[in-house]
């Protein structure tokens, strides 16, 4: 009888301790919650800063001449996005660009069609091609952009993206700054020191696009961390 009562009480508590979240949004304890309906995009994890759980998610489907963006939006309020489209090279050379508004359904997947993508009508080859789109919307979501290719990783053509590193120190502490001349694909940075973590690691990069990285573990301002960069290589290299 004993184990019966005493997963009678455990689930007891978990009731109540979910009443709780619902009542408060958050998690005053040492647990990890995925998915409740009754919860906020975050959650928190005793005294830790909020972990952000994007409701937002973007893919995008290719078929013939066209494009499907697929917009799934995981919560019960209405929501607005602005999407810009680009049919560009590894350069940066845009040969074609796109802009549609659409009202996003709650807890539903949205589709936004886009004509007119095909690579061979502006003589650019399908290995070199990348169709990129991108959401603007007012919540402070991640997952906004989406890249596409017209071939498989293996089969692209990748020029040396041109990657180029530089350390600041702030008065918040150390960070990098990575830039891209050309397409990079899985930019991914490690620190020689172990101590060392960065934010937000693993990434991509447009054409002339630069991305900002918090250093974590470094406290000495008059010398910087040494940082190495790696990168997705195409069937070129």
């Amino acid at each position: 009888m004993l184990p019966r009562k005493s997963a009678l009480v455990f689930y007891i508590l978990c009731c109540l301790w979910s009443l709780s979240i619902q009542a408060s949004g958050k998690v005053a304890g040492p647990f990890l919650v995925f998915s409740n309906p009754f919860l906020p995009a975050f959650f928190t994890l005793g005294d830790k800063d909020p972990f952000v759980f994007s409701p937002f998610h973007i893919t995008v489907s290719m078929h013939g001449d066209s494009a499907t963006a697929n917009l799934l939006w995981d919560s019960p309020k209405k929501e607005r996005a602005t999407l810009k489209a680009q049919l560009l090279d590894m350069e940066g050379n845009s040969y074609k660009t796109w802009e549609k508004a659409a009202n996003l359904k709650p807890n539903a997947t949205t589709f936004v069609g886009f004509g007119g993508v095909n690579p061979s009508q502006f003589e650019l080859s399908d290995d070199k091609a990348i169709f990129v789109v991108e959401a603007d919307l007012s919540c402070k979501c991640d997952a906004r952009r989406r890249l596409r290719f017209f071939k498989h990783y293996r089969h692209l053509t990748l020029p040396d993206p041109g990657l180029e590193s530089k350390t600041v120190w702030t008065n918040e502490g150390w960070t990098v700054v990575v830039s891209a001349k050309r397409l990079a694909l899985n930019v991914f940075l490690q620190p020689t020191d172990e101590t060392v973590s960065l934010g937000e690691n693993a990434f991509d990069l447009l054409p002339k696009e630069e991305k900002t990285l918090k250093i974590t573990g470094w406290n000495r301002p008059d010398v910087a961390p040494t940082i190495e960069m790696f990168f997705l290589k195409g069937n070129n290299h």
